[in-house]
């Protein structure tokens, strides 16, 4: 066989050990499914470690009695509003160092001709993708987070976690996961559009979109329903949490949320 005919057959193993372009590009279709559902795992993920920090922080300076002292030099809105931003900032932390280990990645797989570095990049760091990521991970951390925080005010150890988050638990084992699952595999259904305008579901059901984004009406609905959502349960929790934070030995229960939150914030 020529020199000419190894060169114009697109089948055969080139001497710089690329592989065939119609294998490379399989191997990238391929990798847009398990990318689509690497996001998914690493929002579950994110969520899963902020929520756990943020949890624990709270009924610690609870416990140890931290939250007094700084309840005498700051306003209880500002410890609020800090944790809420704190967690928000460690959970970008750590989704840097997941964006650099992806990035490095990228660059050993380029190394090899078939790869287009171009290619990789927007397989694995898809840029409108990513936007609609980050911005509905951000929606379910400054949603999730006040409600963590509120809740875990009410905790005088960690020994009480397990029954005062009850509420939260059951919202998402029952509702956002469901829903997430659901809206991943049937991302056209009317249910499913029905499931996105449901505030506490909707950055769940978002994410599991992200690879078949709903029509601009419904994203941009979806997106004030989320941002007014985000700001009542500030509000609501801010009382809950104003409330809770010197309170001991709080009986559990939707009545004391609902006593907690008709009362003023000091």
């Amino acid at each position: 066989m020529t020199i000419e005919k190894i060169q114009s057959s697109p089948n055969l193993v080139r001497a710089n050990n690329s592989i065939p372009s119609d294998v490379a590009d399989n191997a990238l279709s391929n990798l847009h499914g398990v990318v689509s559902v690497s996001y998914t795992g690493l929002f579950l993920a994110l969520l899963l470690f902020g929520s756990m920090v943020l949890i624990t922080n709270t009924v610690e300076e609870k416990s140890t009695r931290v939250n007094e002292i700084l309840c005498s030099t700051i306003q209880p809105q500002q410890l609020f509003d800090g944790k809420i931003l704190g967690n928000v900032m460690l959970v970008g932390v750590v989704l840097s160092l997941v964006g650099v280990l992806v990035f490095a990645a990228v660059m050993l797989l380029s190394i090899n001709d078939s790869f287009s570095r171009t290619d990789l990049l927007a397989t694995f760091i898809p840029p409108m993708k990513l936007t609609h990521w980050l911005i509905f991970l951000l929606g379910a951390l400054l949603l999730y987070a006040p409600m963590l925080t509120a809740l875990g005010s009410l905790c005088d150890d960690l020994q009480e976690v397990g029954s005062t988050l009850f509420p939260v638990s059951y919202l998402v084992s029952f509702g956002a996961l469901p829903a997430l699952l659901y809206a991943f595999f049937s991302p056209h259904s009317v249910l499913t559009q029905v499931l996105t305008l449901i505030p506490p579901l909707t950055p769940y059901v978002m994410i599991a979109r992200s690879s078949d984004l709903p029509s601009w009406p419904i994203y941009v609905t979806a997106l004030v329903v989320l941002s007014m959502s985000v700001i009542l349960v500030r509000f609501v929790c801010l009382r809950i949490f104003n409330n809770g934070l010197l309170a001991e030995r709080t009986a559990m229960g939707f009545r004391t949320f609902f006593r907690l939150t008709t009362r003023p914030v000091n």
